[in-house]
């Protein structure tokens, strides 16, 4: 059942919650790459500003300088923060995967079966190796973990600011929705890419 409402706090909650649905990975990307690139332009400013001080450099010299090391360090920020989300993923799927191997490989130990279990290298090896398959896999489909998340993210808030019942029936089927919208237009996105890198 829906409830109508008339209060702007809980229109802007749900236009907030509708926006991670239908664009969560697009607003994540820009963000994080125009974070990485302001932090990092102010950065590559500050050096060329503390630089022109030190040489003693000033007028159009000075200007070119304090411009060039602004959209350098844009640059390298954006690069940073791409590099940045990859190592953060790989790193997050490292821990899950470890930590699930190293709860598994101890319960069979401790329940003394299955027989290979019970060897010190499968418990040595086997951890960091599905840490390590975790972290690329992790790595590999961050964009649809991040789909996953914001679309959850999304639903839950529109759901809560429309008060729409039973709650967690409908968040769940908004935020499927949400995962499949997101989904379509992030491989539409690709498409197109590589049709402008063949063209």
């Amino acid at each position: 059942m829906m409830q109508a409402t008339t209060d702007p706090l809980t229109w802007i909650a749900a236009g907030v919650g509708l926006a991670f649905l239908c664009l969560g990975w697009m607003l994540y990307w820009a963000s994080l790459q125009v974070l990485g690139g302001v932090l990092m332009g102010g950065v590559g400013l500050a050096v060329a500003h503390a630089a022109c001080a030190v040489l003693g450099l000033d007028g159009g010299v000075a200007i070119a300088a304090r411009v060039a090391g602004l959209l350098c360090g844009a640059v390298a920020g954006v690069l940073l923060s791409r590099l940045l989300h990859t190592v953060a993923f790989f790193a997050m799927g490292c821990a899950a995967g470890g930590g699930l191997a190293y709860a598994l490989l101890s319960a069979m130990r401790r329940d003394g079966t299955p027989s290979w279990a019970q060897e010190d290298a499968v418990f040595a090896f086997g951890i960091p190796i599905a840490a390590l398959v975790a972290g690329l896999l992790s790595a590999g489909i961050s964009g649809f973990l991040v789909i996953v998340g914001t679309s959850i993210l999304g639903a839950t808030l529109l759901t809560d600011a429309m008060e729409w019942q039973p709650r967690w029936i409908v968040a769940g089927g908004v935020a499927l929705a949400g995962i499949i919208v997101q989904t379509a237009a992030h491989r539409t996105a690709g498409r197109r890419r590589s049709n402008d890198d063949d063209e």
